[in-house]
């Protein structure tokens, strides 16, 4: 998304009338993206600069140091439940390449910090850019635990049955004002000598509802569809056995979720109309949480029905290999 603004905003410029010198009155828009989550042990703070060029545009945007600033002063303060603060300088560390494309690949520059997020309540940043007058600030909370409530957590049994009709899911939300729930489901594909690993992901339940416990029946028939059309019907495979299902949960702050929602539609009009929580910058400063339930099974009914089931029957599953 930041790359089409940058496009947009040096093209627009490139249009202009040139009665006046554009390139040295114009300071460069800042643009800070970080998204707080307790759940990782290091956080990351992503700092680019937009820049204003009459000359050739794309050998401009291979040169990193029209993306980055070669100086600058960040600060983050945490302060947990019981309003102590804790500031926190974050490195300036140089990631690995990035994807191919229009912009510089290396180096990659972000700034990290290891920290434990579980016990803070809010964090605020602060950014000083050398020779810009303005200092850029921002404030977020951080989104808090949310909790996993599902049949034989605490049991040495993790298979889900579907007796009553359904799998019934029960979760306790945090602080955060969007949920959503999400499983992974692994199998193996046998292909002549070779065990081959492989997953698909999918969300099944997304909200903006208050704070509070949820509740979801995944029923087998919805499961075994959702393997039906995430699972190609590869003609190479002599056989498909099901490993586990890992269940996943994102809080996230409602600005987040707007802000993702905005970008997606239309990236380059809203980066234009500056839609951000922060001072003097552009981008988003937030938090959100994800935390995992991993290893769950499905009891013998759910794999005979996988195995036998109209539905899932040309798959290839069996219950043993």
């Amino acid at each position: 998304m930041r790359n089409l603004f940058y496009l947009f905003f040096m093209f627009f410029v490139s249009s202009c009338s040139n009665g006046f010198d554009v390139v040295n009155q114009a300071p460069p828009t800042t643009f800070v993206y970080c998204v707080l989550n307790p759940s990782d042990s290091v956080h990351y703070v992503r700092i680019n600069k937009s820049f204003i060029t009459f000359d050739n545009v794309y050998d401009y945007v291979k040169r990193s140091d029209s993306l980055y600033y070669p100086d600058l002063y960040l600060l983050i303060e945490l302060t947990d439940y019981h309003l102590r603060v804790v500031s926190v300088k974050p490195e300036k560390v140089i990631y690995f390449s990035k994807d191919s494309g229009l912009f510089a690949q290396t180096p990659n520059i972000l700034y990290a910090f290891p920290f434990d997020l579980k016990q803070y309540a809010k964090a605020k940043l602060r950014l000083i850019i050398p020779n810009n007058p303005d200092t850029i600030t921002s404030e977020t909370s951080i989104v808090d635990s949310c909790e996993f409530y599902l049949p034989g957590k605490w049991s040495s049994n993790k298979s889900m049955s579907f007796f009553g009709g359904c799998y019934n899911l029960h979760w306790r939300t945090g602080n955060g004002a969007f949920h959503s729930m999400r499983y992974t489901f692994h199998y193996s594909d046998f292909v002549k000598n070779d065990t081959i690993p492989r997953s698909f992901e999918y969300q099944f339940q997304s909200d903006l509802d208050p704070n509070g416990e949820r509740d979801f029946c995944l029923t087998l028939k919805d499961l075994l569809y959702t393997v039906k059309l995430r699972i190609p019907n590869r003609p190479e495979v002599e056989a498909r056995m099901f490993d586990s299902i890992d269940f996943h949960i994102d809080s996230a702050d409602k600005f987040l979720y707007d802000y993702a929602n905005l970008f997606r539609s239309n990236p380059a009009e809203y980066a234009l109309i500056n839609f951000t929580n922060l001072k003097n910058s552009s981008g988003i400063f937030s938090s959100k949480l994800t935390i995992h339930h991993t290893g769950m099974g499905l009891d013998v009914q759910a794999l005979d029905s996988l195995s036998n089931s109209k539905i899932t029957k040309n798959l290839k599953f069996v219950r043993y290999k």
